[in-house]
């Protein structure tokens, strides 16, 4: 280590700040040039300033900044000190140290506590510097935020590298397991190396692309987990046997510095494969896998006891499976390291002992540190809180990276955006089917015939590998080729009951299918109303495709689904056909031709008592307007009375009596009534709470010069409706949030406006927000405070007086609400700024 940090890092190990500066510094100041000479470095940083606040940007920066040196070696941040030429500039006032701890504690839910000290530094007089220790994290994981602070959302992870912050990446990973007793610049002790004893990469990419978040879920599980075991399970292509190797890789290269809990180092790492095919992506053809290992239990714990390096080949010929287990019984109780063993479920799918309970079993029984790696297409039963799934590429920039990789090492042309999140559904973002659609793409004149080629012929290897084998240890008793084959003619997500239905199954016998199909086919969806929907996983369509033509009952299969999309199932052909009518026309906005329709129909024909057509004509005559509204109204009340549902139709309905300029009332009920519904979507409820308070808005300026109790009472319910609206919506991509703040602003300045400076029952309004089951954002909480700024409280000594004690009993109320929890980032904005706008109304300065 340098000289000039020695001496910061002794004290950074200690945790203490000695009385002086010149003692923590050393030759790090240079008593002639009155500054500093040491550069920004892994454990020290310099800022100019001190943060008055650390939920804003510069504010939480210095949190980032904490948290990366946390997660590191710890640190020495010198407030007071401009990072360029490395002078003293001074600052007035230190870090509020306690406040900031609190905020570390929020943001991560664990304790991290810094201290502060400030020195006055030889050959200055005057201008003080701040120093904040940030303590190096112990034997415990990387702290991720557990809340939003400023900018950064939930989940970020940190690490400093050099003089930089950077948001942990793979290549992180290992370091932040370390022990991390010195710096990375110090040559490491790598005089006991790691054995390892690993094939060549299963992986057709010459570098690992992405699975940060799997990856430092097995660094996690190896370093601090007490699972001995793991399993990484997902469909044939998701990139396990590649994820595997890589963490084994890794753990083999580095290793050498991670501490185990209870002090033990990684002696020796293994990787062995029970694989029986792979897939050439390059030509699209399956061939048998060169490297398998093993085929059985016995020979597994044979290979295991021989690439631990402890045992030769002559040794372990002959022995039985017993004398195989006490060896390795005495491996486990002699070393610790990470046995690896690539598709298990090669040996269960041949109805064979895959060996893993006695290998369990003398993993835990062993003295040492033994962690066994799995690998398999479904997650066991038995050990679920084990298994970790595998996915395709996460949307972004990981498949968007593995996609520009592939084409680059096979020499294509990389697609255009047109072809992109078409590559991405075609393959359900698998590398093994990305590689394999990059592979025709070369041997093809465009992306377009290559994933036409895909999804035909040029693909049916790949899905053959994928699913064949799958699709073989079904249940040939069960229902899961049939419900396969139903979906595959749905061509649509449908709900369970609707599975239920078409095919006359029970239910439990529908369930059973379901998750005997498990991830492998099948891909699911939510729709506007929260309900799952089940649809086949698009590169699995073209092989259900094919094997389904097989079933004895496919020709029934076939015309059920059928009769479902013609709508027979559930409405007389006339009903149907009429829907079908309608339904094209309101999508062309053809109002006028539906209320054609709508007249040459009879209002005796039985069809109008359909709600769905009611539903429809409703929404026709709605649109049209003028002496259509009460055709509108009494088609809209008719379909509900028969508790038919349509959010299209209610929205309808809504802007009819909103916008009539009488109807505010029955706006207002409607509103509650969809409301009330329990499986509303979130985008829907948040949608009308909105919708709500604009009736409550409205409602409340006809009152303003007339009753102020009811005035401020709808004010009230309009302000509390928005920002519950706010705070539902706040995970719906849909929703711009804004629109509602804006809506929110308005009500928020009539409500002020209408005080008058008494403020009494705009603070009471606030002080109801404890008690409400929804909490409020941080940017509704600058609203609220934002308006309250506008009111001429302040105007006279009187009424500051007043305005003082209102803001302090709403305080009161708010740390009451919280009874010693820890506010959330909302309700914590609320309760600073109120403060802050007592301290200006204090009548002691």
């Amino acid at each position: 280590m340098r000289e000039e940090l020695t001496t910061l890092w002794t004290h950074i190990e200690r945790g203490e700040l000695p009385a002086d500066g010149e003692t923590l510094f050393g030759s790090a100041w240079d008593k002639n040039e009155i500054r500093f000479v040491v550069q920004e470095t892994y454990i020290l940083d310099y800022k100019d300033k001190v943060p008055s606040k650390f939920s804003d940007g510069y504010g939480a920066g210095i949190v980032r900044l904490i948290l990366a040196m946390y997660n590191s070696f710890g640190g020495l941040i010198v407030f007071g000190v401009n990072d360029r030429v490395m002078t003293v500039c001074g600052v007035t006032t230190p870090v509020d140290a306690e406040s900031l701890n609190r905020v570390l504690s929020d943001a991560t839910g664990r304790s991290i506590e810094c201290i502060t000290r400030s020195y006055v530094m030889p050959g200055l007089d005057e201008k003080a510097i701040c120093v904040l220790l940030v303590p190096r994290r112990g034997s415990s994981k990387p702290v991720k935020l557990q809340a939003e602070v400023g900018p950064y959302p939930v989940g970020k992870l940190w690490i400093r590298d050099r003089h930089e912050v950077l948001e942990a990446d793979a290549v992180h990973l290992p370091t932040l397991y370390s022990s991390r007793l010195a710096l990375p610049a110090e040559s490491a002790d790598t005089s006991l190396p790691i054995h390892r004893s690993m094939p060549p990469s299963p992986a057709t990419m010459a570098d690992f692309i992405g699975r940060k978040a799997l990856l430092g879920d097995l660094w996690d599980w190896f370093v601090f987990g007490d699972q001995p075991r793991m399993y990484l399970s997902g469909p044939g292509g998701s990139g396990k046997s590649t994820l595997a190797y890589e963490f084994a890789r890794s753990l083999a290269e580095n290793g050498y510095n991670v501490s185990l809990p209870r002090g033990e180092r990684v002696d020796y790492v293994i990787y062995i494969s029970a694989k029986e095919t792979e897939l050439h992506t390059l030509n699209g053809k399956q061939q048998r896998f060169q490297l398998r290992q093993f085929d059985n239990a016995e020979s597994q714990f044979q290979q295991i006891l021989y690439h631990s390096g402890h045992f030769d080949a002559e040794a372990l010929t002959g022995i039985t499976e017993d004398e195989a287990l006490s060896l390795l019984e005495e491996l486990f109780s002699s070393y610790s390291g990470l046995v690896v063993i690539d598709d298990i479920d090669a040996l269960s799918r041949r109805k064979v002992d895959t060996g893993e309970e006695p290998l369990f079993l003398k993993s835990v029984h062993g003295t040492k540190r033994t962690k066994i790696l799995y690998t398999l297409r479904y997650p066991p039963s038995y050990a679920m809180r084990s298994s970790l799934p595998v996915p395709g590429l996460s949307e972004g920039a990981e498949f968007h990276e593995f996609l520009d990789a592939v084409c680059e090492q096979f020499n294509v042309s990389k697609p255009t955006p047109e072809y992109v999140p078409k590559i991405d559904e075609a393959t359900s973002a698998l590398p093994l089917l990305i590689e394999t659609v990059i592979g025709l793409r070369k041997h093809s004149s465009s992306y377009k015939d290559a994933l036409a080629d895909f999804k035909d012929k040029g693909g049916d290897d790949a899905r053959q590998y994928l699913y064949q084998r799958e699709y073989d240890q079904l249940d040939r008793d069960g229902k899961a080729r049939e419900v396969l084959a139903a979906l595959f003619f749905l061509k649509e997500p449908v709900s369970f009951t609707t599975i239920v239905n078409l095919l006359t199954m029970t239910s439990s016998r529908v369930r059973d299918a379901i998750s005997e199909c498990g991830s492998i086919f099948l891909t699911t969806i939510e729709n506007e109303q929260g309900e799952t929907l089940y649809q086949l996983a698009t590169p699995a369509i073209p092989f259900v495709c094919i094997v389904s033509e097989q079933l004895n009952r496919v020709d029934l299969i076939r015309r059920r689904v059928e009769l479902f999309v013609q709508e027979g199932a559930r409405y007389t052909p006339e009903e149907a056909a009429l829907i079908v009518r309608l339904d094209r026309l309101i999508r062309k906005h053809d109002f006028s031709a539906m209320a054609d329709v709508a007249q040459s129909i009879s209002q005796h024909d039985p069809v109008m008592a359909n709600p769905r057509i009611r539903g429809l004509i409703g929404q026709a005559y709605a649109e049209l307007g003028g002496p259509r509204r009460e055709q509108a109204r009494e088609c809209f009340r008719a379909a509900e009375a028969l508790n038919y549902f349509d959010i299209y139709m209610m929205r309808a309905w809504y802007h009819l009596e909103y916008q009539s300029g009488y109807g505010i009332g029955e706006a207002r009920a409607l509103c509650e009534r969809i409301l009330a519904k329990e499986k509303l979507g979130v985008r829907y409820r948040s949608e009308f709470l909105g919708k709500l308070g604009r009736c409550y808005a409205a409602e409340a300026q006809s009152m303003l010069g007339v009753s102020r109790e009811k005035a401020v009472d709808l004010l009230s319910s309009s302000a509390l409706s928005y920002l519950e609206s706010l705070w539902i919506g706040r995970t719906a991509r849909e929703l711009d949030p804004q629109v509602t703040l804006n809506w929110l602003d308005r009500t928020l300045e009539t409500f002020v406006n209408y005080s008058r400076g008494d403020i009494d029952d705009y603070l009471s309004m606030i002080g109801s927000l404890p008690s409400k089951k929804w909490d409020i954002s941080p940017e509704a909480a600058d609203s609220l405070i934002g308006a309250l700024t506008k009111s001429n409280a302040a105007s006279d000594d009187k009424m500051k007086a007043k305005a003082y004690g209102y803001i302090r009993r709403t305080i009161g109320k708010i740390d009451k609400g919280a009874s010693g929890v820890s506010l959330s980032p909302g309700m914590k904005r609320l309760r600073d700024l109120l403060v802050l706008l007592q301290d200006g109304l204090s009548p002691v300065k």
